[in-house]
């Protein structure tokens, strides 16, 4: 944290004001968990946003250090692609039950394909010569 220290890059400050820019409220610092980045022994997820809040504010960071991470977090979430894949699954697969029926329908729609192209492409059985012949 010193700036008169010339023998260091500011990693450890830089990656905790990185994690600032991430952390404002406890809804942050409960993703940030979910995904394994961070572990809270503080007690509460408040705690932790307000604490995180607290000891960045002093610190001196090496802004380009950790760059490339803050462009590709911005760069996943301005991607109008994964957006629009996180509603369709929320809106529509909110519970197992209409993954199964989707996946049921499905399977049935592929069933119902092949029973089509095996009675357009099916080979000639024994009985449609003899059946032919006879008329």
């Amino acid at each position: 944290m010193c700036p008169d220290n010339f023998n260091t890059d500011y990693e450890v400050t830089s990656y905790i004001s990185m994690l600032d820019t991430l952390i404002d409220y406890a809804t942050d610092v409960k993703e940030l968990r979910s995904a394994k980045v961070l572990t809270n022994y503080l007690g509460s997820d408040k705690e932790l946003a307000r604490r995180f809040n607290e000891i960045a504010r002093y610190l001196v960071p090496n802004s380009q250090l950790y760059q490339d991470v803050v462009n590709q977090i911005e760069d996943h979430y301005r991607s109008n692609f994964k957006i629009w894949i996180a509603q369709f699954l929320n809106e529509h697969f909110s519970s197992p039950w209409t993954l199964a029926a989707f996946l049921g329908a499905v399977f049935v729609i592929i069933l119902t394909l092949l029973q089509t192209w095996y009675t357009i492409y099916s080979p000639p059985g024994p009985c449609d010569d003899f059946c032919h012949q006879k008329n």
